[in-house]
C-alpha cells in the first residue's frame, strides 16, 4: 500500500512540474506556456533566433518596459490580470531584467 502512495506522490509531483508555469524572462511574471508569455506574448529565446540570448532579451524588455518621457518600473505590479483570458500571473521575486534604466534610454 506504501509503495503505491508513494508511485502515485512522484507520478503527481511529475504532473505538476509539467504544467506548472515557468517565469518569462523578458517581462518576469510567472507567465511561460508553452514556450511563449501569456502574459507579453513574448516567445522564449532560443538559438534559431539568430542573436545571443542577451541581446534577444535586452531588445524585448526594452520594447516591454519603455515608457516615453519616463523610467521603467521592472518590479511592479506585483500581480497582473490578462484582459483577453482573465488570468492572473504574479512577478517572480528573484527576477531581474537583463537590460539597465540607462539602456533603457
Amino acid at each position: 500500500m506504501n509503495r503505491i502512495i508513494s508511485t502515485l506522490f512522484v507520478m503527481l509531483i511529475f504532473l505538476a512540474s509539467c504544467t506548472s508555469n515557468k517565469t518569462c524572462e523578458i517581462c518576469g511574471y510567472v507567465a511561460i506556456q508553452s514556450e511563449k508569455c501569456a502574459y507579453c506574448g513574448n516567445q522564449n529565446w532560443t538559438e534559431s533566433t539568430g542573436v545571443s540570448k542577451e541581446e534577444y532579451l535586452k531588445s524585448k524588455q526594452k520594447d516591454w518596459f519603455y515608457i516615453p518621457g519616463g523610467e521603467p518600473n521592472f518590479y511592479e505590479p506585483n500581480e497582473v490580470e490578462n484582459r483577453i483570458s482573465g488570468k492572473k500571473f504574479t512577478k517572480d521575486a528573484s527576477w531581474k531584467p537583463t537590460i539597465s534604466k540607462e539602456e533603457m534610454q
